[in-house]
């Protein structure tokens, strides 16, 4: 959570983290729920926080990882929700990817 953002953030807040097929849209393909006064944390997204039946993350060739807070608790982003996001690419270098929540959410 960048440090310009930390007084628009309730420590209570719920964090999602959120896995995006880039070539489907629509309902992202796996989450994580937690809350923000976890920040900063290191969580490992499996088939297991799937929410597609049928999909698996073996089969995604890119995906947009997003971290999410939504003041309001929903999983829908609303305005004032900040968020970050990062871009994943099979075949790019492996390991772990740093999400920077640094943007809020605009009407």
């Amino acid at each position: 959570l960048s440090e310009a953002l930390r007084t628009q953030v309730s420590p209570s807040a719920a964090l999602f983290v959120f896995v995006r097929d880039a070539q489907v849209a629509g309902t992202p393909l796996a989450v994580i729920r937690r809350k923000a006064n976890e920040l900063p944390v290191t969580l490992q997204i499996s088939d297991a926080d799937i929410m597609l039946p049928g999909r698996t993350l073996a089969s995604v060739e890119s995906a947009t990882l997003v971290a999410r807070i939504a003041n309001g608790g929903d999983p829908v982003a609303r305005p004032g929700d900040v968020y970050g996001e990062v871009q994943w690419q099979r075949g790019a270098a492996s390991g772990p990817v740093t999400i920077i929540i640094d943007r809020v959410v605009t009407p």
